[in-house]
């Protein structure tokens, strides 16, 4: 019985870890910059701009995870020199991978938060 529960908690312990990947469309160098001073957008921005690179985060957990995720690509986008980050989320209820904990009688699912940033530069 130990082993069964060893080998679920590794299971979620794996399920869990996150997961980056970052293309840059613009190989320019830009002068890295604070996080503070990178501008996070929900919407298009209405100012024109060119999309430097693309950040895509995902992480499984048991809670949000949007504010970390969102941390990520904005520390990402100031060390690549953006000005702005434009996110996407989306979430999803008890993961693909099937990702589980047994706490009694009740199984808690875990949530996939998924975020893309565009990393822009204003023209």
């Amino acid at each position: 019985m130990r082993s069964v529960l060893g080998l679920v908690a590794l299971g979620v312990l794996f399920a869990c870890a996150p997961n980056f990947q970052l293309t840059r469309v613009d190989p320019s160098p830009r002068a890295a910059k604070s996080p503070d001073q990178v501008e996070v957008y929900l919407e298009e921005p209405a100012r024109s701009y060119a999309v430097i690179a693309v950040w895509k985060g995902e992480e499984e957990a048991f809670g949000d995870q949007v504010k970390s995720l969102r941390q990520k690509a904005v520390h990402q986008a100031a060390a690549l020199g953006a000005d702005a980050v434009i996110l996407s989320v989306q979430k999803q209820i008890g993961s693909p991978q099937g990702s589980w904990t047994a706490a009694g009688d009740v199984m808690l699912f875990g949530t996939l938060t998924r975020v893309q940033a565009r990393l822009i530069a204003w023209r």
